[in-house]
């Protein structure tokens, strides 16, 4: 196994690093208190740098890699192992008991073989007649922009299942700091009118309210795409395999708007969603882990 040191990253490396991200238009994350950069070295050659943000969290304390850069091949999969287990080190000597990451899909398994485990999947999938192909608009589903009566409920809803999944999935805590995040983030779906980068739309099932969906409208590229945080079937409706029917009425909504294709995120146990989204190795573009290092070190004493 390859032999990794990661250490802090000197000001004037730091500068150099900055101003070569800034001039390739993909500037580093803002500095900050609890933040810092780390230079990576394997087997005694420097290899490129990471930036870490710290976070207290009710359990302990949380390193994220914010970004990690390096020189290494993506199908080196023992010197990337060697890495993750570099920075869960790195992370543990700054006294964090957890450590999270982004990662491209083909590191995944070097990271799965440092013990890391998938807590949310970010994946893209096109519009129109070339994207979905397995969408069919049978008519069941069809969607209309939510009045204001109806997203003061879908808050409400939408605040609770989002917080029970991000738990499950270990994207957070109960408690955690973070949450203030979400709730900020769901404010502006109660203003009226609603922002016109804001989509939050009812599902008329059978011609009656039967769910809802939450996304966000970007630009990109002089075009738009919808950032997707929720789509929500009511309980009496599931199991009817409305899924696809939903997200076909939502393409024909946004067709209109210029939306070239939609992105989101699934949780890494939600196998359910990830077949209704298509989610799979050719559809994903960056996979989100999390190691509880504090957990590992009380199965080891």
């Amino acid at each position: 196994m390859s032999q990794v040191t990661v250490r802090p990253m000197a000001a004037s490396q730091l500068e150099q690093w900055r101003a070569a991200r800034a001039s390739a238009g993909t500037p580093l994350p803002d500095a900050g208190a609890e933040r810092e950069a780390v230079t990576v070295t394997v087997d005694g050659v420097e290899v490129g740098g990471a930036v870490l943000a710290y976070s207290a969290e009710p359990s302990g304390r949380r390193c994220a890699v914010l970004l990690l850069q390096t020189t290494v091949p993506y199908d080196a999969v023992d010197r990337w192992t060697a890495i993750a287990r570099g920075l869960e080190d790195y992370a543990r000597r700054r006294a964090a008991t957890e450590i999270t990451t982004a990662v491209a899909p083909a590191l995944a398994a070097a990271f799965g073989h440092a013990g890391f485990l998938a807590t949310m999947l970010g994946a893209e999938r096109p519009f129109g007649p070339n994207g979905w192909a397995e969408l069919h608009d049978d008519g069941r589903v069809t969607v209309r922009p939510m009045d204001l009566a109806e997203r003061q409920r879908f808050v409400g809803e939408l605040r609770e299942l989002m917080l029970s999944g991000m738990t499950r999935a270990g994207v957070v805590e109960p408690g955690s700091p973070s949450l203030e995040e979400l709730k900020t983030r769901l404010v502006p779906l109660l203003e009226d009118p609603l922002p016109a980068d804001q989509l939050v739309l009812t599902a008329l099932i059978d011609g009656a309210p039967g769910g809802g969906l939450w996304a966000t409208l970007a630009p990109v590229d002089g075009g738009r795409e919808i950032h997707a945080h929720a789509l929500q079937i009511d309980a009496e409706h599931r199991g009817r395999g409305l899924g696809r029917s939903f997200l076909s009425a939502l393409n024909t909504y946004v067709a209109p708007l210029g939306a070239r294709g939609v992105r989101l995120r699934v949780y890494g146990f939600d196998r359910r969603a990830q077949q209704l989204f298509g989610v799979t190795q050719d559809t994903v573009e960056e996979i989100h882990l999390r190691k509880d290092i504090a957990a590992e070190d009380a199965a080891l004493r």
